[in-house]
């Protein structure tokens, strides 16, 4: 039985041409498209990964690139400026002004953001204390003791150490 003969059977292979060489030429043709269908699919899965890998490297670019501002914006923020040298000299001159014999500053702590001064102090005596706190309200600032104690040394000269919040106006 020949090769045409076998076809009869399936007419919708053959049902265009009635050439022997039709069918073989429609079968070699679906193969080839049924390979270019199976390697384009490997090729869309490839594309579909390496997308996801770009997806995941941009993302942690993007993390990155954050902190480093972040990091930036930090330092920018560490590095002392001018205009808080300024401001934090304007709030301890009158401070410095008003210092006597009688008072030591032994630390201070300033906040030009808050326009806020925290003075440990020693002073000879509780009312030579509350004098300089009493002189310090006269600068536009309102004054806190936050606490006073007396000396451990008592035949130290300054007997009392306290710390005082200035908190200044505006």
């Amino acid at each position: 039985m020949s090769f045409e003969l076998r076809l009869k059977g399936m007419p919708f292979l053959c049902n265009y041409s009635r050439s022997v060489y039709a069918c073989p030429v429609i079968i070699i043709a679906l193969i080839l498209t049924l390979y270019l269908c199976v390697t384009m699919f490997d090729q869309y899965q490839e594309h579909q990964i390496l997308d996801q890998q770009n997806q995941h490297m941009t993302a942690a670019v993007d993390r990155q690139n954050e902190i480093a501002r972040a990091l930036k914006v930090k330092a920018q923020q560490n590095q002392p400026n001018e205009k808080a040298s300024v401001s934090i000299i304007s709030m301890l001159n009158p401070v410095a002004q008003l210092l006597t014999s009688d008072i030591a500053i032994v630390s201070l702590d300033a906040n030009p953001n808050k326009k806020i001064v925290t003075l440990d102090v020693s002073a000879t005596s509780l009312s030579a204390l509350m004098d300089f706190s009493a002189r310090l309200e006269q600068i536009p600032a309102r004054v806190e003791l936050k606490n006073h104690t007396p000396a451990k040394n008592a035949t130290d000269k300054w007997a009392v150490n306290a710390t005082l919040m200035i908190i200044f106006a505006g």
